[in-house]
């Protein structure tokens, strides 16, 4: 009796503690510090018990001293939770009525699965993710006596009504390896006849505890909805693994799938690693893998993938369906074992395979605890809408080792999932120094055959060269919560967010392409419509310059021109190439460079699609070197001429001059005039190729002829001529505009003013 006041007293305990770091980390730290002092206080309680044996005296020192280290954790905030830690915790919650929190290592192998926490009294479990059957029975309270793990039993349990079969080939192939097969009755506590049980799985970046009880669907027709040994009935304790795994996944006894490789993952923790088998070809010698799997080294299995009844029932294979890979013959050929039974007729789990041509999937499971220890992991959540690289979660580690060094990058993607098909990838490249990755091409990609999955798990293998700095890159068709994990035999090797090459990263630049400034390329008079920028540059400066659009069917570039400061804020007027500092290739997606020692001054970027006319957003992204943001100035420019525009399109007809009157109402209007030759009616520009006339226009008082300004000089400029002048006084004008011959044609003329300007 007193023995198991202890255990509940422990369990509350633990509850205690388990709530204060799940406040710590959604940040309610006071009602944190409130938990961990009643837990403190019940661990008090108990040592003035006089039952308290020995060993559990030990344990009441041990966790006091964990308990007032929390304390003192949540009482300091520059020793507080971290991010990462916080996610991990954050984790827990599967559900608005499931929480499954991370194992707590108190020390000492004292964890929180052992026994000691977990009461005799009567538990429960009342999530509705458990309660799920698909068929017309209901659950009885079984008593769990058998607690053997005898090799003869376990080889033959198997899968019945429920469509588990990937978690049932898991078990199969798990313990068919001895010292996997002792540490899988282990995740279970308390091994007794008991009312609740604790499994320990691993899923969302943790080894986490899940609570059942001892209710199992019954027996439906004489068939089972839970996982059986054929030689052993009374073998119950597989079936409360197979109960907590269940009710993690979230649809409970309506299973709707999962693959052997993550099964085995969330059982064992042995990296999984799912292999596509293309045209019966599999990605590695099958023959080398059973080498490994001969030294307990991996666990192995296939999956076939559609096929149709007629095939089905030829080759004797399920579709969408898991095998374990019992052995391999010398002449090259698997035999497989199906977690299924018809009948509880053993003599058809057995197939001889010599054309893998119907598998889709090789399994494969990898214990790493010798070869490559788990280095560390991070949490992260990944709410990413944006198509572009940089935005992605990136995360870079360095090899500052002299020699190779064998590394596996594991990602995972956190429980629940919705049911949509998520695609996931995680891709390597040799950076510079860690640096972002802001484009695909811009650096070397250490695993270019890799490939997007739909699974939420994803495993790359790397041999990282010496002295060498790498970026990882993920990306996912879904938001959710990830853990990447670096697995590694070098210490050194540590896993840190990327950051840009630069360490000052102006405020990113939203802009789109609309129907009136897609100018499209510069050999079009309609270049200069294109969105336009200024920006100023007080120190010598180091700046990446990138661009980036979801634009399909069509290149983007950008042009970045010396600007005089008096016209620094104007849209541009030429191209001149004795000004430009960057003229690349128009390339599909993006469009970067990185300028070395940018001379202070003033600088106008251009952004443009390669057609004139394309429609679409893009983003603009300045990084550079200098430590003061403030010595790098961003400006967009005003397209029009000026602050009042009025435009007229007029046709030649075979004349060389035409007349146009405007009106000034004030003093001293600051008049810019653009003149620019059209080709026809139907154009909307002139490209480098169409014949132009050369073009000039005078200004002259309306009143009196006399002239405000006279151009003598001609120009045939492909983005047309530009007239700038200050007017003294009100009034009406005539803008003369001369071309060198007759001919056909339109002219646009386009008049601003800083003032208001009318054309008669």
């Amino acid at each position: 009796m007193a023995e198991d006041i202890i255990r509940t007293r422990l369990q509350e305990y633990l509850e205690l503690i388990e709530l204060s770091h799940w406040d710590a980390c959604i940040n309610s730290t006071s009602a944190a510090k409130k938990k961990c002092l009643q837990a403190v206080k019940i661990l008090n309680e108990i040592s003035k018990l006089e039952q308290v044996d020995a060993q559990t005296r030990t344990y009441i020192i041990q966790l006091s001293k964990f308990s007032l280290a929390l304390y003192d954790k949540l009482n300091d905030k520059a020793a507080s939770f971290s991010y990462s830690e916080k996610l991990e915790w954050m984790g827990s919650k599967l559900s608005s009525e499931l929480f499954s929190y991370p194992i707590i290592n108190f020390g000492n192998d004292l964890t929180s699965s052992n026994s000691i926490f977990i009461p005799s009294t009567p538990f429960n479990d009342t999530t509705p993710q458990i309660h799920q059957l698909p068929l017309n029975t209901e659950f009885e309270k079984v008593d769990v006596c058998d607690w053997s793990a005898d090799l003869n039993d376990l080889s033959t349990l198997y899968q019945d009504l429920l469509d588990n079969c990937s978690f049932v080939s898991s078990l199969l192939s798990i313990v068919s390896i001895p010292c996997s097969l002792d540490k899988l009755i282990q995740i279970i506590s308390p091994r007794q006849k008991n009312e609740k049980f604790k499994v320990s799985l691993a899923f969302n970046g943790s080894l986490r505890l899940v609570t059942v009880d001892n209710k199992l669907p019954k027996a439906y027709m004489n068939r089972n909805l839970i996982v059986t040994s054929s030689d052993n009935t009374d073998l119950l304790w597989p079936a409360l693994i197979e109960k907590a795994y269940l009710k993690v996944m979230g649809d409970g006894y309506k299973f709707s799938g999962s693959n052997m490789a993550i099964d085995t993952f969330m059982l064992t923790r042995w990296i999984p690693e799912i292999m596509p088998i293309r045209h019966g070809i599999l990605p590695m010698d099958l023959k080398e893998l059973w080498k490994f799997r001969i030294e307990n080294k991996v666990l192995l299995g296939v999956g076939t993938g559609n096929l149709s009844k007629k095939l089905s029932s030829q080759l004797k294979l399920i579709p969408g369906h898991d095998y374990v890979v019992h052995s391999i013959d010398e002449d090259g050929s698997i035999v497989v074992k199906n977690p299924w039974i018809e009948n509880n007729d053993e003599d058809k789990r057995f197939l001889k395979i010599s054309d893998l041509n119907h598998f889709s999937y090789l399994y494969c499971n990898w214990k790493i605890d010798d070869k490559l220890p788990l280095n560390e992991k991070v949490h992260f959540i990944y709410n990413n809408t944006s198509p572009f690289l940089f935005s992605k979660p990136q995360f870079s580690f360095y090899n500052s080792s002299d020699q190779v060094q064998e590394s596996w990058i594991f990602l995972e993607r956190h429980l629940p999932i919705t049911k949509e098909v998520n695609l996931l990838n995680v891709s390597v490249y040799e950076t510079v120094n860690g640096n972002k990755v802001l484009y695909p091409n811009q650096y070397k990609c250490v695993n270019p055959s890799n490939t997007e999955t739909n699974n939420r798990m994803k495993l790359v293998k790397l041999k990282l060269a010496p002295k060498t700095y790498y970026t990882v890159v993920i990306t996912s068709s879904k938001n959710s919560t990830f853990t990447i994990s670096l697995l590694n035999n070098y210490k050194a090797l540590k896993l840190t967010k990327a950051k840009y090459l630069y360490q000052s990263l102006l405020p990113l630049i939203d802009g789109e392409w609309n129907s009136t400034n897609s100018g499209g390329n510069w050999s079009l008079s309609s270049y200069i419509t294109n969105p336009q920028y200024s920006i100023e540059v007080l120190n010598p400066t180091d700046m990446i310059i990138s661009i980036f659009s979801n634009i399909k069917d069509d290149a983007i570039n950008f042009h970045l021109f010396h600007a005089e400061k008096q016209f620094q804020t104007l849209p541009l007027r030429c191209f001149d190439k004795s000004k430009l500092l960057f003229n690349e290739h128009y390339s599909e997606g993006y469009q970067a460079y990185i300028f070395k020692n940018l001379r202070p001054g003033f600088y106008k970027l251009v952004v443009s699609t390669y057609d004139f006319g394309t429609l679409g957003d893009f983003k603009i992204l300045l990084n550079h070197n200098d430590a003061n943001l403030e010595n790098v100035k961003v400006e967009k420019i005003f397209p029009a001429l000026n602050l009042f525009n009025e435009k007229r399109k007029i046709s030649w007809e075979g004349s060389n001059r035409f007349k146009v009157r405007f009106q000034l109402s004030s003093f001293k209007s600051n008049v810019t005039i653009h003149l620019k030759h059209l080709h026809d009616e139907v154009s909307q520009y002139d490209s480098i190729q169409t014949y132009r006339p050369a073009i000039r226009g005078s200004i002259f008082d309306a009143h009196n002829s006399q002239p405000i300004q006279i151009n003598e000089q001609w120009s045939d400029s492909l983005y047309g001529v530009y007239i700038d002048c200050m007017i003294e006084r009100p009034g009406e004008y005539i803008l003369l505009v001369e071309r060198f011959e007759v001919g056909q044609g339109l002219c646009i003329v386009e008049i601003g003013s800083d003032k208001k300007v009318s054309i008669v």
